[in-house]
């Protein structure tokens, strides 16, 4: 960390702790609250550590804190409630007219509780036009936990043990964010696998609307990731975003291209199901550069708005975290995107210092991106990846097949890269 901060590098520390399906399925409930309690800690250990110096971030792997089945289940519920909003949708406008909300809730619950259409939808329709749409939709989820635990009752048959689980893994995800926002230290939620990912976007929303208070002096607390290879990245990119906006909390993110590609195309092929991963590099890369784009425009409409705002009140405040709904990283090893995105920053005058926008590489990768992006004054930041051997490895392993099916030739010489840094850990442990 000292050695990167000498160059203008900042650090973010992640401790490789995962879970997949069925990983836990020998220990028994106190055996896994146990364990799941002590990854918990580590993560409250690393904040501390995070926190030696300014402005330095921590990556959480969110399945590492409870049973993977919560975030399957949790992931099953969401992807039918839009199946279900599409069926009731009829004239496909992506919205909801009082009377279709309830018959959804009557096909959801049956008649039993349609006494919450009223106040769901008064609730709800933030900009009074009697119309309910897809981020209204989602929004229902997130402010009422008790509608989404009838919902996951219905759908997935969650008993009392599941609805307990996910509870400590809220109360375990509230102390890691108390304890960030009180050391100062932003905390990056990582993407995962796409069966586990509606799940992790919905938990990071939630934290998001709680902690993203977009008057608070240190600006947001959470980022989610965004992984930009999935077919559906921009269309969930743009809903958070306008949620976010619309409750008056800062939309904050990590843009990744996305590391899971083998495993999730063996997946798709072998259960039978569309590929969710974009076909080629070349739509990944056009994806990734839209997100940045998109994001960018924002900052810039946001800045805009700002300086008609200081001509109208005769003030003079700059973009920073304390006025500005938006921050993100862009974590990319992609010397086109860096490029790109540095000079639209000096196209629409964004101040380096505005704390509007980061840039990531993972250690071992890409130095000399990140090195450059360091000594010209661009916050830019390493991702290190530390914990047991048999944890970082995968991790690696998944960023080495991620440049070789994602980016071009030119890749080969970070792949090397990444592969010493493997076998240097390798040597070190033994």
């Amino acid at each position: 960390m000292s050695k990167l901060k000498k160059h203008q590098i900042g650090t973010i520390l992640g401790p490789s702790i995962e879970s997949d399906l069925n990983q836990n399925g020998s220990l028994s409930d106190a055996e896994k609250d146990m364990k799941f309690n002590q990854i918990a800690d580590e993560y409250l250990k690393c904040i501390k550590t995070a926190s030696k110096q300014s402005n330095n971030f921590i990556a959480v792997k969110i399945t590492g804190l409870s049973d993977p089945g919560i975030f399957k289940n949790l992931s099953l519920t969401l992807n039918s409630l839009n199946e279900i909003f599409d069926q009731f949708d009829n004239d496909q406008d992506g919205k909801l007219v009082k009377s279709d909300l309830k018959k959804l809730f009557i096909k959801i619950f049956g008649e039993s509780e349609t006494h919450l259409i009223d106040k769901v939808f008064d609730k709800t329709d933030s900009n009074y036009d009697r119309l309910i749409d897809r981020i209204d939709y989602y929004k229902i989820l997130l402010n009422d936990q008790n509608i989404l635990r009838l919902i996951m009752n219905k759908s997935t048959k969650m008993n009392q043990k599941m609805d307990n689980n996910f509870n400590q893994l809220l109360v375990r995800l509230d102390e890691l964010c108390k304890t960030a926002r009180q050391y100062k230290v932003k905390i990056l939620i990582d993407a995962e696998q796409s069966y586990f990912q509606p799940s992790i976007d919905y938990i990071a929303m939630r934290l998001s609307l709680r902690y993203n208070n977009l008057l608070d002096e240190d600006g947001p607390i959470i980022f989610n990731t965004h992984q930009m290879y999935r077919k559906d990245s921009a269309s969930r990119l743009q809903r958070d975003y306008e949620l976010l906006r619309r409750n008056k909390s800062v939309f904050a993110t990590k843009l990744v291209r996305g590391a899971y590609i083998v495993g999730e195309r063996s997946r798709a092929k072998k259960l039978g199901y569309p590929d969710p991963i974009h076909d080629n590099k070349e739509s990944t890369n056009k994806s990734y550069n839209g997100a940045v784009e998109f994001l960018l425009s924002k900052l810039y409409e946001n800045k805009r708005n700002l300086e008609v705002k200081n001509v109208n009140d005769g003030s003079s405040h700059d973009l920073n975290v304390r006025n500005n709904p938006l921050e993100f990283m862009i974590a990319s090893h992609n010397q086109e995107t860096i490029i790109k995105a540095c000079e639209k920053l000096d196209q629409f005058g964004i101040d380096l210092n505005s704390g509007a926008v980061y840039f990531a590489q993972l250690y071992g990768m890409c130095d000399q991106i990140t090195y450059t992006l360091g000594h010209s004054d661009y916050p830019v930041y390493k991702y290190i990846a530390y914990g047991k051997v048999n944890e970082v490895i995968p991790f690696l392993v998944r960023r080495a097949q991620e440049n070789s099916s994602i980016f071009d030739g030119r890749a080969t010489v970070e792949q090397s890269m990444l592969w010493n840094e493997i076998v240097n850990r390798l040597i070190f442990w033994k």
